[in-house]
């Protein structure tokens, strides 16, 4: 384990943050977040300069390739969600940007042949994850509410937990697995996981006040809890129990691959994120 005292900008507090020995510090840029993690490939957005300009642009980046960087169109933030091979479409980028005013977020698809811009919520359209057969899911905003969404082959579709105030779809699996939070009216975050008959089930980190699940793999859930100003993550896996992932105060974790390396972000001492992937789930203080 490695133990590095920073000030945290969100708190105005002096931390120690502890980083497993075996994971990895990606800054790829003055802010790196890692959105989606797999074949090697890193995806999310980065705080850097482009020909010049400095701005928040999605980001790709390939084992023993440089960084190539992606906006949307110029003078907006993008931000990558993942790049798939989908069959019949070819490599495929999905991801979301501000509007020319930035008082919208909207998503995309981009394909060879062309590209889908996603606008459906009032302030806010987040496409979350692309699938192998060009399923996409997340959520979008209805009168301040949060829907879920998933558009498949048959079409469009939105979703919400059965009796839930709010719902965002944060993830989904290729087995048709979906994953993500719910909002209750009591004002409380709830993580949960939609299996593929419709069953749902409720993850909730204990004593947390609020939670969320992000990745899934064959065993375990990835996802994040927040106590006031405190975000941590957190492994919960079928053999029970609650494995905390704490980078500091605030840590975003994103992806849980199948051999248990998680990857996701942080915030670091200047305030920035730093990406971050771990290679072996047991290395977790």
């Amino acid at each position: 384990m490695r133990h590095v005292t920073v000030f945290s900008l969100l708190s105005l507090a002096v931390v120690t943050i502890t980083i497993p020995s075996q994971s990895q510090i990606i800054q790829l840029g003055n802010s790196t977040s890692i959105n989606a993690y797999h074949d090697g490939v890193m995806i999310g957005q980065v705080d850097t300069v482009v020909q010049g300009v400095r701005g928040l642009y999605g980001f790709t980046r390939r084992p023993g390739q440089p960084m190539k960087t992606y906006t949307f169109s110029s003078g907006v933030t993008t931000s990558l969600m993942d790049q798939k091979e989908v069959p019949g479409k070819g490599e495929c980028t999905l991801g979301v940007f501000t509007s020319a005013y930035g008082f919208n977020l909207q998503g995309f698809l981009s394909c060879p042949q062309g590209t889908q811009q996603y606008d459906f919520g009032d302030n806010y359209t987040i496409p979350r994850a692309l699938l192998k057969n060009g399923t996409v899911v997340g959520y979008y905003d209805v009168r301040v509410k949060s829907v879920g969404f998933i558009i498949d082959s048959s079409g469009f579709h939105t979703y919400q937990v059965p009796g839930a105030d709010q719902t965002e779809i944060l993830t989904a699996n290729d087995d048709g697995r979906m994953a993500g939070r719910y909002l209750t009216p009591d004002g409380k975050y709830h993580g949960f996981i939609l299996s593929v008959d419709g069953t749902v089930t409720t993850v909730d980190k204990p004593g947390a006040a609020n939670s969320a699940v992000v990745s899934l793999n064959s065993q375990c859930a990835l996802g994040f809890y927040g106590n006031q100003n405190i975000q941590s993550g957190f492994l919960h896996c079928a053999t029970g129990g609650y494995k905390p992932i704490p980078l500091g105060l605030v840590t975003w974790p994103t992806v849980l691959l199948e051999d248990g390396t998680i990857a996701g972000y942080f915030e670091w001492t200047s305030g920035n994120n730093v990406g971050f992937i771990w290679r072996a789930v047991e290395d977790l203080p």
